[in-house]
């Protein structure tokens, strides 16, 4: 069975990442500081020594090339990594080409050269005229190299359920509040199907669905709480993104 080694071990791992009892007490915490000190008993504990609550994207962005390198020393194929991280690389170079192009704050650095040059390279060519259409770019990007990937790698099925939902996204390219709702939509049906699958991408793909909602809801919180929101308007902020 195919991933049936690492889908047991995502399956493991899942019950480790960041829950809502730890966000619950991250939200209700009195302040910025008390928040950061539930954050340091979750497993990203390792990444925060040195640190405070103004490192959150870097302590994410360690935690996450950590994750990428037990992968690798797992012995799952290169290839294989690459597209799991695809998303989160391309979120890089979405934040990169605004810096330059638009003068917007936060590029970070990369772990994949390759997809930061070539994206940054498709995206000047197609000369967007405001961020939002930056996004659009990289959200094609995404989906043309994963299906591409997932049908050159035998998960044609897969391979056909991104393709639908990519024509969706198209269809709706001018419009990007439906554009996010299709995108969510499609990583929802993802983590309900991967209930049923014991083997195969998608349950693969939901753990990281997951683990990349619990990073948006870290990124949230610290940000809502910076900006003095209550309790009750942080919840409706992470709310609109729940897909755990």
């Amino acid at each position: 069975m195919r991933y049936l080694f690492f889908i047991s071990w995502f399956r493991a791992r899942e019950k480790q990442l960041v829950d809502q009892v730890d966000l619950d007490r991250m939200i209700g915490a009195s302040s910025m500081d008390e928040a950061f000190k539930v954050f340091n008993d979750t497993d990203y504990a390792l990444y925060l020594a040195g640190k405070t609550y103004l490192d959150i994207e870097k302590i994410i962005e360690e935690e996450r090339d950590d994750f990428k390198k037990t992968l690798e020393k797992m012995g799952m194929e290169k290839e294989v990594v690459s597209f799991l991280f695809l998303k989160d690389d391309l979120c890089k170079v979405s934040r990169k080409a605004k810096e330059k192009i638009f003068k917007m704050q936060g590029g970070g650095g990369f772990q994949g050269k390759d997809i930061e040059e070539e994206a940054l390279k498709e995206i000047e060519e197609r000369k967007p005229k405001k961020p939002e259409e930056i996004d659009s770019i990289t959200t094609d990007i995404y989906f043309e190299k994963s299906i591409k990937f997932l049908e050159s790698s035998g998960e044609r099925e897969t391979g056909r359920f991104f393709g639908e939902y990519y024509e969706k996204i198209k269809e709706s390219a001018e419009d990007l509040k439906r554009r996010d709702m299709i995108l969510s939509e499609m990583e929802k049906s993802i983590v309900e199907e991967s209930r049923e699958k014991i083997e195969g991408m998608v349950p693969i793909l939901s753990f990281f669905i997951k683990k990349r909602r619990v990073e948006q809801f870290i990124r949230a919180v610290f940000s809502a709480k910076k900006m003095g929101l209550a309790s009750d308007k942080i919840y409706n902020l992470i709310e609109q993104r729940r897909v755990l």
